[in-house]
């Protein structure tokens, strides 16, 4: 429906954001689909000029190719993404991602660096999720570069923060 409306009112943004969700209904179970409708997105966003909708596609495709195990490609979209992004709680999100995606690659300063610049979200009631997340990418940094101590005050946060606000997926990672 969103998507119907969005071409009917011509608008490329509001259809490049409905093709985002609708890729994310698929991205649980069918990343391909998902990627389908990501790139889709993509191009109605480079249309509409719209920097932050084209950052949060471009994140998507990255966080895809993240969980396909296309490290390469996930670095190479989270950086168009982190280029793009507006909205705080893109840049925790996308920062997270390429975190992670350099622990893989062993790359524990790139892994650090983007872990800090996650941590954009000050506070918790505002965006939980992407405070508990930013907490835990720097846990994990800190975890890989023989941190330990420090490392520990930032899962203890995660921790907390996911108690709180009843969040199941930063808390099982950090445990």
């Amino acid at each position: 429906e969103q998507l119907e409306m969005a071409q009917a009112l011509e608008s490329d943004s509001l259809i490049a954001w409905s093709y985002f969700w609708i890729g994310n209904s698929f991205s649980g179970n069918d990343l391909n689909t998902a990627l389908k409708y990501f790139f889709l997105g993509r191009e109605y966003a480079l249309a509409a000029g719209d920097s932050n909708r084209l950052g949060g596609l471009d994140k998507e495709i990255g966080v895809g190719y993240k969980m396909m195990g296309h490290d390469s490609l996930a670095i190479e979209y989270l950086r168009r993404a982190q280029r793009n992004v507006t909205s705080s709680g893109l840049a925790n999100r996308t920062a997270a991602h390429l975190s992670e995606v350099y622990l893989k690659f062993g790359m524990t300063d790139s892994a650090l660096y983007q872990a800090q610049r996650s941590n954009v979200i000050m506070d918790p009631t505002k965006d939980p999720y992407g405070y508990a997340r930013s907490q835990l990418v720097l846990g994990k940094a800190y975890i890989a570069k023989g941190e330990t101590e420090q490392a520990a005050i930032f899962f203890k946060r995660c921790i907390t923060v996911c108690d709180s606000f009843h969040l199941v997926m930063p808390l099982t990672q950090v445990l």
